[in-house]
């Protein structure tokens, strides 16, 4: 069940238990919001492995949904914003035409196509590990594209919207630590030492 009754600031804080995967999850938390706030729009989601973001980088990014009408905002980081920040974070990076990416830790949905289990979410779970999956996902000439660095923000945007049917955007990050995810010891080390330096 849902434990009521703390809060965080002026807002109350609410709990879901772990229902099964993060596209369950993902879509038990969008049903506890529209729960809470049957007007909500969009969800916010945050990997619980980031332990460098700042309300002002999540206040960024939520005004600039506000700019926009999207299904799926998903954040971008350039290479040099990264390693100017995070030199030895070891991040992975994606080329796109005219830049090198890594992907942010922070992201929003529209609140209604995940609490409806758009049969999208579960594809791209199901796609996640496997390269044959995602090739099928996208399609073969979209992953040539992407795996010659010729594919742009926009274009990206555009296979997501055909092959999934969600209208997305991919928004570039100026926040090195959106992208600061720990699953290495050695980035376990860099966000110990920031976050013991404050």
């Amino acid at each position: 069940g849902s434990q009521h009754g703390l809060s965080c600031g002026n807002k109350s804080v609410h709990y879901t238990k772990s229902v099964g995967g993060i596209i369950d999850n993902v879509i038990a938390g969008a049903k506890k919001v529209i729960e809470v706030n049957p007007d909500s729009k969009l969800t916010m989601w945050v990997s619980a492995d980031v332990p460098l973001i700042t309300p002002e980088m999540l206040n960024w990014f939520i005004d600039r949904t506000d700019e926009t009408e999207h299904d799926l905002y998903y954040q971008i980081i350039e290479r040099r914003v990264m390693e100017r920040r995070f030199p030895s974070s070891k991040r992975t990076f994606t080329k796109l035409k005219g830049k090198t990416v890594c992907g942010g830790d922070v992201g929003a949905f529209s609140t209604t196509i995940a609490s409806s289990a758009h049969p999208a979410w579960r594809a791209i779970t199901a796609a996640r590990k496997s390269v044959a999956r995602q090739a099928a996902l996208v399609g073969l000439w979209p992953l040539i594209l992407l795996l010659t660095g010729q594919m742009t923000e926009e274009s990206a945007a555009t296979v997501v919207r055909k092959r999934l049917g969600i209208n997305g955007v991919l928004m570039t990050c100026p926040y090195a630590e959106i992208g600061m995810d720990v699953d290495k010891p050695e980035q376990y080390m860099i966000a110990k030492r920031e976050l013991e330096s404050v």
